[in-house]
């Protein structure tokens, strides 16, 4: 009876007459404003570098859910990394044509990508970053029930030895492992299958399959790596190989926050 009534449609029309519009976008219901809303975060200037978030939702979870992960300063500044809301002298300097926005170290545009991914200034800490994203990452398996190679020294003929982050081996699985957190406008699923390219030699296949010989029956090693943007988001094909590894989300959630925190 309330869509019969001539103050429904008088209302509907007000407020639909003209139409809602966020951004670009034409609203209809809750849904379509949330399409909306993503789309102007992720074509403006802070939040374009979100865009691959939503290839794996899961890990994001934390932003919302009350997460214990980080204190309060530790779950701010995250939030901060992952919007890209920290104070650059390139963000300070949007709307003056002539304050200075380069890194006062190298000298190039100083953005926080610059600052997280390539200024020498923050190589040690990028190191870090790496190298406990990936201890998070053994010690996970370990528990799991997985042997583990830390860092091996593969010699390879004629070239400059190969040297993964981890070599894993469970009840005839065996899997080379590496990580890299790369930038956040690169296509997360490309930079897993380059560094799996990398090491998928076989140099590193005789290797495995000499440190774990098998008389039962023969096997190849698997490959994968730990990819993520600077921003927490994750490869699929990361998340897919954690998930054959054994490892579930909310682990998975614990690697994406290491990468911001």
């Amino acid at each position: 009876m309330v869509r019969n009534s001539s103050t429904f449609h008088k209302e509907w029309a007000r407020c639909h007459d003209p139409p809602i519009k966020v951004g670009r976008h034409t609203v209809h219901n809750k849904q379509t404003a949330a399409a909306a809303w993503s789309d102007c975060l992720i074509n403006s200037a802070d939040g374009y570098g979100l865009f691959a978030h939503k290839q794996v939702p899961y890990l994001h979870n934390w932003v919302a859910d009350g997460t214990h992960l980080l204190s309060g300063a530790n779950f701010i500044h995250a939030i901060q990394i992952r919007g890209a809301t920290v104070a650059t002298k390139s963000r300070a300097a949007r709307g003056r044509p002539l304050a200075n926005n380069k890194c006062d170290c190298c000298g190039r545009t100083e953005t926080l990508g610059h600052v997280l991914q390539v200024c020498p200034r923050t190589w040690g800490p990028r190191i870090k970053r790496h190298d406990a994203l990936m201890e998070k990452f053994l010690r996970n398996m370990e528990n799991r029930g997985w042997s583990v190679v830390r860092a091996p020294v593969i010699p390879v003929r004629g070239g400059s030895p190969q040297i993964p982050d981890g070599v894993l081996f469970k009840d005839g699985t065996c899997w080379v492992v590496d990580a890299s957190v790369v930038a956040d406008n690169a296509a997360l699923d490309d930079a897993h299958d380059s560094k799996c390219a990398k090491y998928n030699t076989p140099a590193v296949r005789d290797w495995c399959q000499s440190h774990w010989p098998s008389k039962e029956r023969s096997w190849v090693p698997l490959f994968g790596v730990l990819i993520f943007n600077w921003r927490g988001a994750m490869s699929p094909r990361s998340a897919n190989m954690c998930k054959q590894m054994g490892m579930n989300q909310s682990d998975t959630k614990i690697l994406s926050v290491s990468v911001v925190e």
